[in-house]
Formats: C-alpha cells, structure tokens, sequence
C-alpha cells in the first residue's frame, strides 16, 4: 500500500536566486530547493517504510529491522521548471548520508551478530521517473566519507520544461533472496542449538537523509553555498517561548504523560524503551515506586533507577532528582504501516517520605511495578 504523508516537505523559495556571491549575475542561474514546503512535494512510503522531513530541512527515510520487500520505496516528488533562460550544462547537487555499513572483506559468518547485504537497497535521484543517479546503502559510510553529490541534468531536462524531481530510497531485491556476498549470522543472540528455534529471516534497517538540493546551471551550482539548517531558529523559538522556565521546587503534575512515537513494525516480540524524567525536589525517594500504564491503564513492566539526588541530604533521606526507566512495547503498539502513531503511556509516582525501604546511592530496585499511593 502506498501511504501519502502530510509532512513538512517542500519547495521553498522556488525561483528566487541564491545568496548573491562575488558574482551577482552566476549565483542567480541557480535555484535552491527546500523540503520544507508541503504544499510543492510530494513525500510517500509503501509500508514498512517511514518517511518525514525533520527540523533540519532533511528528507529522513526509514526502514525497520524487518524483511524488505522487492520494489517498496520511500522519498519525495516535487515537479520543477528551470527558468527558460538558463543556459546548459545543467547540474544539481545535494546532500545525501545514510547509516547502514556492510564490509565484506571482515565480515564473515561465524562473528556473533554479523550482517552485510548488498545490491539489495539503493538511494536513487529520478528525472521523470528515469535514475540519473544512485548508490548502495552499503556503500562506505565512515567519517569523511562523501555525502555531497553532483549530478549532470543536462542530457534529462531542458529550461523552461516541467519535470518531475524525485529523492527516494528504493528496495531492489527483498532480503529473503541472498546476493553472493551477503553475510548474515545471528546465531547465539536469538537460539542456540537443540532450543527448536531457528534463525529469523534475513533482514536488516536502515536511515537515509537527503538535503540542499541545489539545481540549475552547472556553475552556479557549483558556486552556490552550503545549505543552512532550520533546527537553529527552531530551538531558539521554543526556547524563548517556554522561558522563564518554572522553578525547581514547583508542584509535580500526576500522573505524568509521555507519547511513544515510533515507526511501524516494532518487532513482535517487543521492544525495549529507555527515556528518563527530571524531578523536582522533595518528590521522590525510592524509584522503585514508580509504575507505567498505557492509555488503557494497562501496568507495563518497568525498571527504574535513580541517577541522581537532590542536595536535600545523602539518600536517604535525599530526593530523587532523576530517574531513569526501561520498559517492554510490543508490536502492537508501533503504528499503522507508513505513518506514525502516537500512543501516551502515564507514568505515575507517589513521594515516598514515610517510606521505609531506603535505596543505596544511585540504585533502584529493578523490576518494581507498583501503583501510586497516596502522598505522605
């Protein structure tokens, strides 16, 4: 199924130059594209994957640890036009990275958790549904690798023409079926011998990140500087807005409410979840009384700790002035495929200053489940 995503993407500033360098003239024969304008592209993802554009202008593509299916994509489409008065060669350039590494001269089976797959998935710029340009994600993806690419337009559009520019990632070959150099052996982390499971399919995830598009002729784009990141004045704005922050000693609203938002396919044997809370003081001694319930009000397994204390005394009696939790979801709680899925999940607490369990410094009992009690 193909899944539509209204998301921040698009074509911002579409026909304006770029920033004005030495030479006025040249730096205004390119056009700089942006994702973050929704109403110009078009971002889609057949399930599972995951596409969106985040705070830094930067198309995100995602597929989960889950076997790929031949064909499935994900990316973004906007139609452009050149100006009728540019003048070839054309190029484009643009910023693209992803996290998946694969070596196939160390990796080989018999290494506990080693997997490298190749020719399976590939990052791919299209020009009216033609590839003009791609890359295995198995590519080298180590600390000064290239992550800026420039492609020649010149022999696929013509100025003045409408054409359809598309940034995706798209699935070759399912996992099920093995290139000759794939490596795949999770032995010991899933069964062991004689237990009557056996190995799960192959499969393996993977990010990729498109940006800076930069198109228009071949020189200006080369001169054209590097693209800027929102997520600056974002920051900033949110900052400003929730300033003055409220004191530390201010009352603690319970319970308190945190949204899981995930991908699709979370495994279905579950998932594990780490996220931690600050505290106020004078709230909180033992982070074993902590409990997690979903919107159902379903306890979930938890275990908490407490990773730092209030200056209100050694504990005990001292305050819990963070706590770390870890959890379990399931596979029905990750989403609808191709979108994201918010699901709240209350975390609860009662101050616990008659208490008579007293934790060591730092430590928590594990595996505590227990329901709030009444403030005393």
């Amino acid at each position: 199924m193909r899944c539509m995503a209204s998301l921040l993407i698009g074509l911002a500033a579409y026909g304006a130059s770029l920033a004005e360098g030495d030479d006025g003239v040249r730096d205004a024969r390119a056009l700089r594209l942006s994702f973050a304008d929704q109403a110009t592209w078009d971002v889609h993802a057949d399930a599972p994957w995951w596409a969106l554009v985040d705070l830094r202008d930067m198309l995100s593509l995602f597929h989960p640890h889950v076997v790929s299916e031949t064909g499935k994509s994900a990316g973004a489409t906007a139609t452009v036009t050149l100006p009728h008065d540019f003048r070839p060669p054309l190029s484009l350039r643009f910023f693209c990275t992803d996290d998946y590494f694969a070596d196939a001269q160390n990796h080989k089976p018999g290494q506990l958790g080693t997997e490298s797959f190749f020719e399976h998935r590939f990052k791919q710029v299209l020009v009216d549904e033609e590839v003009v340009w791609e890359q295995d994600v198995a590519d080298e993806s180590t600390h000064g690798s290239q992550t800026v690419f420039t492609v020649d337009l010149t022999p696929h559009v013509s100025p003045g023409r409408p054409f359809r520019l598309t940034f995706r990632v798209h699935d070759r070959k399912t996992t099920l079926e093995r290139n000759e150099r794939d490596v795949r052996f999770i032995g010991g982390t899933w069964y062991t011998p004689g237990d009557g499971k056996t190995e799960e399919a192959p499969r393996f995830h993977t990010a990729v990140w498109f940006a800076d598009p930069v198109l228009g002729e071949a020189a200006s784009v080369a001169a054209a500087p590097e693209g800027e990141r929102p997520h600056d004045a974002v920051t900033t704005a949110r900052h400003q807005a929730r300033w003055p922050m409220r004191p530390p000693s201010g009352d603690l609203s319970l319970p308190v409410s945190l949204q899981l938002v995930a991908p699709t396919a979370i495994p279905a044997p579950g998932f594990p979840l780490t996220c931690g809370m600050p505290l106020p003081p004078g709230v909180l001694r033992d982070a074993g009384r902590l409990a997690l319930r979903d919107d159902a009000g379903a306890e979930l397994p938890l275990q908490a700790e407490a990773t730092g204390w209030w200056p209100d005394g050694p504990p005990p009696p001292g305050r819990a002035r963070r706590a770390r939790r870890g959890s379990r979801v399931d596979g029905s709680t990750g989403g609808t495929a191709g979108r994201r899925r918010g699901t709240r999940h209350a975390q609860r607490h009662a101050p616990t200053a008659r208490s008579r369990r007293r934790p060591r410094p730092g430590r928590a009992r594990p595996g505590a489940r227990r329901g709030p009690r009444r403030r005393g």
